[in-house]
């Protein structure tokens, strides 16, 4: 199988998407601080997300093979 082509798409560390995954929770409870986890275009291959909410966060265009989805919303 050809592995899929992800030269235009933004890597973000595990800090960088730690901070978005607080920021994105600050902003479901309506908290100071807290913004939409924007995941467009990123490359998140392996990315640890299980048990966040991820209600309304946007991963148009994200490639996510492996990606850790356990109890996430």
């Amino acid at each position: 199988m050809a592995k899929a082509d992800t030269s235009g798409l933004v890597v973000p560390s595990a800090e960088e998407i730690r901070t978005k995954l607080v920021a994105h929770a600050r902003y479901l409870r309506g908290q100071p601080g807290g913004t939409r986890a924007l995941f467009a275009n990123a490359d998140l291959y392996r990315a640890q997300l299980s048990g966040q909410d991820l209600s309304e966060a946007d991963f148009s265009g994200a490639f996510m093979p492996d990606v850790d989805l356990r109890q996430a919303i």
